[in-house]
């Protein structure tokens, strides 16, 4: 497609698999601290939809209100953006984007962390009765 880029195609995909990791990492989190089915589907909608919208891509985060500038910050796709854009404009320097890649990396501890709540929450059965 003739974009210009100087980065690792190396680098690119193994953000973009860390990425998908805590995603679905940070996806356990939420359901672990919710886990009645009819309530992660509108939490896990809302959740995507503001993580679609503070991300950075449609508008700028630095110029939003501070407290929603550092919101941005608790979804992993802000940081995926971070990484990608970083890649792409500042010539693929990892001095650029090193704390996003650290945060992506969290999200998995966080899921590790609160399983066991999760584990007890399906052994015990009392969300299936939840309208």
């Amino acid at each position: 497609m003739h974009i210009p880029f100087d980065g690792s195609y190396l680098m690119v995909n193994l953000v973009s698999i860390l990425f998908i990791i805590a995603t679905q990492c940070f996806a356990i989190f939420i359901f672990s601290l919710f886990p009645a089915i009819t309530l992660i589907i509108s939490i896990g909608s809302m959740v995507g939809s503001l993580g679609a919208t503070l991300s950075g891509v449609t508008f700028p985060v630095p110029n939003m209100y501070p407290l929603i500038y550092g919101a941005s910050f608790l979804f992993p796709i802000r940081h995926y953006t971070l990484i990608i854009q970083n890649m792409f404009y500042l010539q693929g320097s990892y001095a650029y984007y090193w704390p996003s890649v650290i945060v992506l990396c969290i999200f998995p501890l966080l899921a590790l962390l609160i399983l066991p709540r999760l584990s007890r929450a399906i052994y015990s059965h009392k969300y299936e009765e939840i309208e």
